[in-house]
Parts: structure tokens; C-alpha cells; sequence
């Protein structure tokens, strides 16, 4: 069985204080039946908002949710809108 590689803005995020980041956030759509699941490296900053107002951010430890909302943060600071990747604005912050 081959081993998949972390997304290189995974790696980075460790060195955020990121590292206890969800691999997954779940949206709650109004009209959906069911949540759609996010994968964190292509959330956007306004997938992480609606998770965490939602109360969504119940199903993950409180680690992940401080981590989720350090990374909200991170990339507000960074100058992200709310369409944009938050994890790779964050890292691309840090780097810069």
C-alpha cells in the first residue's frame, strides 16, 4: 500500500501552531440534507467561518477548533477574502 504525501501547505502549517488542524471541516448547507466535507488545504476563509458559527466546529476536539480559529485569524491578517484558500493565505504569510 503506497503512503500519500501530506499537501505541502500542511507541512508548512505546523509551523503556524496549525498543527492540530482537522483534516476535514463539515459545512452545513441550510437546505442540504446532509454536511459537505471540506478537505482543510482547499477550505476557504468563508468555509472556516460558516464551520465555526455553525456550530459545526462541535464535532472536532477543542485543539482542532482553536486551531481552526488561529487559522481564520492568521489569514485575515494575511489579507484573505472570504473565496480564498484560508491555510495557503496563512502560509504564504508566514513565508513572506
Amino acid at each position: 500500500m503506497m503512503q500519500q504525501n501530506p499537501h505541502p501547505v500542511l507541512l508548512r502549517s505546523a509551523s503556524l501552531g496549525l498543527d492540530d488542524l482537522p483534516k476535514t471541516i463539515a459545512i452545513l448547507h441550510r437546505y442540504a440534507i446532509t454536511d459537505r466535507l471540506v478537505p482543510i488545504e482547499t477550505a476557504t476563509l468563508d468555509d472556516i467561518a460558516f464551520a465555526l458559527a455553525s456550530g459545526n466546529a462541535c464535532s472536532v476536539t477543542q485543539s482542532e477548533q482553536a486551531a481552526l480559529e488561529r487559522l481564520y485569524w492568521q489569514a485575515r491578517e494575511a489579507g484573505c477574502i472570504g473565496s480564498e484558500p484560508a491555510l495557503a493565505s496563512a502560509v504564504k504569510r508566514d513565508t513572506a
